[in-house]
């Protein structure tokens, strides 16, 4: 079993190397949302991604006689909305959809995150929801993640 924080360790490498030009490692961070926001602001970036414990539960596989973990990752691709009328593509929607594009694909090639897992699959992918961060508006698209240990 490799526990909960190596994987997550894998899922943000994951998404660091499927949104290069997006993310970066100070942008996108396992529990540190504060952090990944004060990148985005400090670098002048439109791109952020976190994510959250969501929790666990032990599965026993009657086939086996090692039981097995389900572990939960909360995440949010945060998109800043700039919708600078002098850069082509850099409306909210535009952005939403090239980030939308990949997300499906994230981890279709490599269901075991390199081996670190059985099997992890995207569970849930949320509607685009606008909020506001120092009074400057983003869309959050919350996800959930399921990943095996055993």
């Amino acid at each position: 079993m490799v526990g909960y924080k190596a994987i997550e360790a894998a899922v943000v490498s994951r998404f660091l190397a499927y949104y290069p030009n997006e993310l970066s490692a100070t942008r996108c961070k396992g529990g540190d949302m504060d952090a990944v926001f004060d990148a985005i602001f400090s670098e002048n970036k439109d791109y952020g991604a976190w994510f959250e414990f969501g929790g666990g539960k032990q599965r026993q596989n009657p086939a086996q006689t090692k039981n097995h973990w389900v572990w939960t990752i909360v995440g949010v691709f945060a998109i800043r909305f700039r919708d600078d009328p002098e850069v082509a593509g850099d409306d909210i929607e535009t952005k939403l959809r090239n980030v939308m594009n990949l997300f499906p694909a994230v981890f279709d090639a490599d269901r075991t995150l390199g081996g670190k897992t059985p099997l992890v699959e995207l569970v849930d992918l949320g509607s685009a929801e606008p909020a506001k961060v120092n009074d400057l508006p983003f869309y959050w698209v919350p996800f959930v993640i399921e990943a095996f240990d055993r």
